[in-house]
């Protein structure tokens, strides 16, 4: 096509706006993720508070701080930014450090020692492997004590409470296993001692007499030579104990039990007794003993005498005189046998006063 003044007008190009979009949002991407990762090389310096835990893990051993415990570590560190940025913004659960002979930190040999936290926690929050580099570390070190640690089976001995009359059956388990230090097992071994199965009143309160009966959940009482173990780790406080209780037994206190003088048989006849100072009676006397007994005595279905010995040989020629005579309670009456006596042995002064003799009898007594 030509123009009016004759030259030849030329058809302006095309122009493909989509393609051209496509490209300048590519060559922008492009541009975006090549600073987003220049910006995560480039180095940066932050702090960090890391909080930690030193303990004895699954290793077999004991570990125990020198000073004060050890809950956070600062940590000034140097690497990429975006590996700095995702180390400081984790943080919650403690980092672990347990003997392990793997990884820098607690050696697993009894005996003290230096634990160099920069290279325990490089080497646990793998900075060295993400380009990070420990500036400082506050504290640097920590001073722990590691302790070979053993596992102990120690006897269990059941034992009933004062005031039940009856048998134990069987402990299950009759051993406890527990974790301890080799000074300890020692201890133990020297003392001899077993752990203690204890039923409480209120576990026996429901046992009727004549009847055997499983108790659970017993507690246990370990021995005092392991009990100051800090490292102490018992597989179970409880047991199960089965029991046969005879007769529940119980405490009361009697009051003014009658004094009967008992006259050795060659004197009776020679000289009349009686307590000294005119007391018949004596008061409070502490007594333990089937529930049933005590009940009928409290009731007076049953009476309870003192009765007061003295030997032959004590007593001198003089007409009126005072002897020592020993106190038993209802020695000869075997419905009382059952009955435990907190107050023997007692002594009480005895008066003697010689029998007026017939007439026409010698100091014998004869004719």
């Amino acid at each position: 096509m030509r123009s009016p003044s004759g030259f030849r007008l030329l058809k302006p190009p095309s122009v493909d706006w989509q393609a051209l979009t496509r490209t300048s949002l590519a060559v922008t991407v492009i541009t975006v993720l090549v600073w987003l990762f220049a910006e995560g090389e480039s180095l940066q310096t932050v702090t960090v508070s890391v909080p930690v835990r030193i303990e004895a893990g699954d290793s077999g051993f004991g570990v125990r701080t020198g000073g004060a415990e050890l809950s956070v570590v600062r940590l000034e560190v140097e690497g990429p930014s975006a590996t700095v940025a995702r180390l400081r913004s984790e943080g919650g659960e403690p980092v672990l450090i347990v003997p392990d002979a793997a990884v820098a930190g607690i050696s697993p040999e009894p005996g003290s020692q230096a634990v160099d936290l920069a290279s325990a926690l490089s080497d646990r929050l793998g900075l060295s492997a993400s380009g990070v580099r420990v500036v400082s570390i506050d504290p640097r070190e920590v001073e722990v004590e590691v302790v070979r640690l053993v596992d102990v089976e120690i006897p269990v001995v059941p034992i009933l409470p004062d005031g039940f009359a009856g048998q134990i059956v069987s402990v299950d388990p009759p051993t406890v296993s527990a974790v301890m230090t080799e000074q300890s097992r020692d201890d133990l071994v020297e003392s001899g001692d077993s752990a203690l199965a204890l039923p409480t009143d209120r576990m026996l309160a429901g046992v009727l007499p004549g009847r055997s009966e499983r108790l659970n959940q017993v507690p246990l009482r370990l021995p005092d030579a392991v009990r100051s173990d800090p490292f102490l780790r018992p597989s179970s406080s409880f047991v199960s104990v089965v029991v046969r209780v005879n007769e529940r037994r119980v405490k009361a206190e009697l009051r003014a039990v009658p004094i009967r003088v008992l006259v050795p048989a060659v004197l009776s006849r020679e000289f009349a007794a009686s307590p000294a100072g005119g007391a018949d009676t004596i008061d409070r006397v502490e007594v333990s003993g089937p529930v049933g007994l005590i009940e009928r005595i409290e009731a007076g279905e049953i009476r309870v005498y003192a009765i007061a010995k003295f030997d032959a040989t004590d007593v001198g020629p003089s007409d009126e005189q005072e002897v020592t005579a020993q106190i038993q309670f209802s020695p000869f009456d075997p419905e009382l046998s059952p009955l435990s006596f907190v107050s023997e042995p007692r002594e009480i002064l005895v008066r003697l006063l010689r029998r007026p003799r017939p007439a026409g009898t010698g100091t014998d007594g004869l004719p």
